[in-house]
């Protein structure tokens, strides 16, 4: 709907009935969707659409319209409690479809009527403007004329022995007679060729100015403003008598060595204007041959004269803001043509953009020489306005006349990042909230007294729940502090962080981000850091912590969103996606294969927390066109949002718990070894996940929407040179870290190659400043906090103490059961919990107890435990994919999953996660001597 905001905000109010119904063509557009696939028929005329007139065509599998439930249902009449469909009819048989060619005779007559519509405004309203023009350029002329015709009157008077009493001249000199019906009129005097086409012919009354003189009735120079600016100016006698003085000479003398500027003093020269035969012609006014080549007319500069040209210079504005809104018009509505254009091709399937914008193109507002003819006429205005406002500079013209204009509100493409913003906002964060100062946010603004003995307290009726975890959460952290629990003070006050923390993460009774924000505070405040078996200051262990938390994952991280933005913003994730759908075919099973496979390769490049938001889009089409409580439907949106579950495993940057992995890892693995361990478990999970929901769902039973995904849908067009540049620093980045470990002796490490991206696409505007502001930060400071936790809990010996309570247990078991231990907690508890969260606490641990075991592999311990931790898929808490597919609805704004499908489907798909990595993954980390 951006475009058709665009209209709304950039339209001219008077104008507003006149633009293109840009919103009713797309409802159009969709409802020509349905007809071609045989889901509804069409009206006659597209207005019974808008007047909601359009006749019903459902007709359900299972149930002719002669059964004896079909009767009930067409002899009843609909409430409230009327079922949207028939039990037991989910299904949408296909029956009379529309053909593709008259989906395109349909549509293109509502653009046609559009562009009548469109074409008889703009003309009209050009002949209005031109005409007004005409009239504004003789008036100027006719008060021009008058002064000019005064002045020679003084000056055939003047005598050089009278100079010094010039000034004492009778104030009754009559002024020359010289009437307003005598000043010749001239009309604008170029042209433009209609040449040959036929439309041209049907032009040609409506740039009559340019060729010819505009009717005589539109620009009579006889107006109040004029006649009142000629009267004030005959008043005007003393500064004309001065002007006399100084000009009379040159009028009558016939030395040409004689000019205005040797006889002017300088600052009279300065105030006045002085035009030349040049200037007239760049406004289009005819210069007369009666006038000096060069003379000052006081009309323009005089202050006794300052209302009357105020007047004027109204004038001008108005004309210049009316003719650049013309002009806009013509722009918006190009634009708009082949917007709604590429819509009807996307969503029908059909081909009709280009032949019919050759169509637009032809006529009269859109053609070269109509714009042309627009941008002299705006430059004559700009041209008039120097000439009575700005001392001939046109430069200084157009800055003050632009001043006038309103602001053109431009939509820039979004990345994803900005749409999961705005997504999360529309379903959060809008609402009416309460009044913080009263306490109301917290639900705390209604006391009840208590009475304790003398005492009266006021206590909340009602304690919201976040509240009661806060003050949880805050007791604990006392409590461990207050009363020793560890050893040394450092453990102790990490123990005492640590359970505050994951009280608030887990509970979520604060944003993730501002609990990860307290972390620094608590651990300077409490000290917990040493350093070489002693005690940091406070101050050292600020600059230790500061230091620890941005580090080069946190720069990874940051690369790693900017490619997901440049893929996005740009539709080239979109697009590549798009193609591989337009190959699926139509067959439910492989729609959903297909869309799982786009959705974790998606995962890998943009992130699993960006993926579903990309993948749902793409399968919108068939989403809105299945029936409600389609299976078809839910198996779709459960097998994108578990597929980017799985994403999550596939590469460093897929997901925020592998960038808390990479720093927990010394060293962090290289990108090559990512791919050789994650990638043959995603592939595995996904056709396991694929199989478990073709046997649950069962799509193919019911008769889904027809060819739904044509090759029409997802033509591939040619790449623009931005998208290309996108790719090529893409591909460059991806290489670099593959080969980091070949060139760490000048890299140092993946976060300085993340710069790369971030320089290449920021510097060179590909992304803005509002992208960069628009990106996940609450992600990032998610992390930066888990690593100020981990950096703690090492540097404080808690590691070290946990590490050795479990050590004892486990080391008497093989390596396979304490990696299949350890990593069955991870899953569990991070199907609870969201996956980044329990990242940042657990997999500290792991990796010191990895470290600990009788055959140290803290390296695959973590790896194991990293992917399981977006392996936990049971809940739809459990992570943003699982977030995402709960919150989407059906067009009747039912969810189309329910919490039991998460149940059903999330725990299986979780133990086989699970299973694959225990198998698949621990023999290939096992080959690859992982470590």
């Amino acid at each position: 709907m951006k475009f058709s905001h665009s209209i709304t905000l950039n339209a001219s109010p008077e104008w507003r009935e006149h633009y293109l119904a840009y919103s009713h063509l797309k409802k159009l557009i969709y409802a020509i969707e349905k007809a071609t696939l045989g889901l509804d028929q069409l009206p006659v005329d597209h207005h019974d659409l808008e007047n909601g007139t359009l006749p019903p065509a459902h007709i359900y599998q299972g149930a002719s319209l002669e059964t004896p439930q079909a009767d009930s249902i067409r002899d009843e009449a609909p409430s409230e409690q009327t079922p949207l469909l028939p039990a037991g009819m989910e299904s949408v048989t296909a029956v009379g479809k529309l053909s593709l060619q008259d989906a395109n005779d349909f549509f293109e007559r509502a653009l046609d009527e559009e562009l009548d519509k469109i074409k008889n405004f703009y003309t009209e309203k050009e002949l209005d403007l031109l005409a007004d023009v005409q009239a504004l350029i003789n008036e100027i002329r006719s008060v021009e004329k008058y002064e000019e015709s005064y002045l020679v009157g003084l000056s055939d008077a003047f005598d050089s022995s009278q100079v010094p009493s010039l000034h004492l001249m009778s104030p009754a000199l009559p002024p020359p007679q010289v009437g307003l019906e005598s000043v010749r009129e001239e009309p604008l005097s170029y042209s433009i060729a209609c040449g040959s086409n036929p439309s041209a012919a049907s032009a040609t009354t409506t740039m009559a100015f340019l060729g010819s003189t505009v009717d005589a009735t539109k620009t009579s120079p006889t107006s109040s403003a004029s006649e009142s600016m000629m009267e004030d100016l005959s008043q005007s006698k003393p500064s004309l008598i001065k002007r006399a003085t100084t000009i009379g000479p040159i009028l009558h003398s016939s030395n040409p060595n004689i000019s205005l500027q040797s006889s002017v003093s300088p600052n009279a020269t300065d105030r006045r204007r002085v035009y030349s035969e040049n200037f007239d012609d760049a406004i289009g006014m005819t210069p007369d041959a009666s006038r000096p080549g060069y003379l000052t007319f006081l009309i323009w500069s005089s202050k006794g004269l300052r209302n009357h040209r105020q007047r004027f210079q109204k004038r001008v504005i108005g004309l210049f803001v009316v003719l650049c809104e013309l002009r806009d018009y013509v722009d918006i509505h190009e634009t708009g043509f082949s917007k709604v254009l590429k819509k009807y091709e996307k969503v029908v399937g059909a081909k009709l953009k280009h032949s019919y914008m050759a169509k637009v193109e032809l006529s009269y507002p859109f053609l070269n020489r109509t714009k042309e003819a627009l941008a002299k006429i705006i430059d004559r205005v700009i041209g008039i306005y120097a000439r009575i406002a700005t001392d001939g500079k046109a430069g200084l013209a157009l800055t003050e006349l632009k001043s006038h204009l309103r602001d053109h509100i431009v939509w820039e493409r979004n990345t994803i990042w900005r749409d999961m913003i705005e997504q999360e906002r529309r379903r959060e964060t809008i609402g009416l909230r309460p009044n913080a100062m009263t306490g109301d946010a917290l639900g705390l603004s209604k006391f009840v007294p208590i009475k304790i003995g003398t005492i009266t307290l006021y206590l909340p009726n009602v304690i919201p729940a976040n509240f009661l975890v806060i003050l949880l959460a805050t007791a604990v952290l006392i409590g461990i502090i207050q009363y020793r629990v560890l050893p040394t003070p450092e453990q102790n006050g990490c123990f005492a962080i640590l359970i505050f923390a994951s009280i608030l993460w887990a509970f979520e009774a604060l944003p993730l981000f501002i609990t990860s924000i307290l972390v620094p505070l608590l651990v300077v405040v409490l000290r917990v850091q040493r350093k070489n078996g002693e005690r940091l200051s406070a101050h050292d262990a600020a600059k230790q912590i500061f230091s620890d938390m941005f580090g080069p994952v946190i720069m990874l991280l940051l690369g790693g969103f900017s490619l997901a933005g440049a893929l996005s913003k740009h539709n080239i994730a979109k697009e590549a996606a798009a193609i591989i759908l337009g190959r699926a075919g139509s067959k439910p099973q492989w729609v959903l294969l297909a869309n799982m496979f786009v959705s974790t390769f998606s995962s890998m490049w943009i992130s699993n927390v960006a993926a579903p938001v990309l993948c749902f889009s793409l399968v919108s089409p068939i989403l809105r066109n299945l029936p409600h409580k389609s299976r078809y439907a839910r198996c779709l949106v459960m097998g994108i949002a578990m597929a980017a579950n799985v994403g999550g495993m596939a590469s460093p940057i897929s997901s925020p718990q592998n960038i808390i992995a990479m720093a927990n890892m010394n060293p962090p693995p290289s990108w090559l070894q990512w791919f050789t361990i994650a990638i043959p478990i995603c592939l595995v999970i996904d056709t396991c996940i694929w199989a478990l929901l073709l046997l649950v769902y069962k799509p193919d039973e019911g008769a889904a929407p027809p060819e739904l995904y044509g090759q029409e849908h997802f033509s591939s067009r040619k790449m623009s040179c931005t998208q290309i540049y996108i790719l090529c620093v893409t591909v460059a980045t991806i290489g670099l870290w593959c080969a980091e470990s070949s060139i760490e002796g000048i890299v140092g490490d993946m976060g300085v190659i993340a710069i790369i991206p971030i320089v290449a696409f920021y510097g060179t505007g590909i992304l803005t400043k509002d992208d960069w502001n628009s990106m996940l930060w609450s992600v990032v400071m998610l992390a930066m906090g888990g690593i100020a936790l981990g950096k703690a809990v090492d540097s404080s010996g808690l590691l070290a103490f946990i590490t050795d309570i479990f050590s004892p247990y486990l080391e008497e078991l093989p390596l396979l059961y304490s990696i299949a231990l350890l990593t069955g907690v991870v899953v569990i508890i991070t199907s609870f919990i969201s996956h980044t969260v329990g990242a940042l606490i657990i997999l500290p641990v792991v990796a010191q107890i990895g470290a600990s075991l009788s055959d140290p592999r803290p390296r695959t311990l973590v790896m194991a435990a990293a992917l399981l931790c977006s392996g936990g898929m049971a809940l739809p808490v459990s992570s943003f994919p699982n977030m995402n597919a709960i919150s989407l609805e059906d067009p009747t704004g039912v969810p189309w999953l329910r919490v039991v499908d998460f149940l059903q489907i999330g725990i299986l798909s979780t133990g086989i996660a699970w299973l694959s990595v225990m198998s698949i993954g621990y023999t290939i980390m096992t080959v690859i001597e992982f470590g």
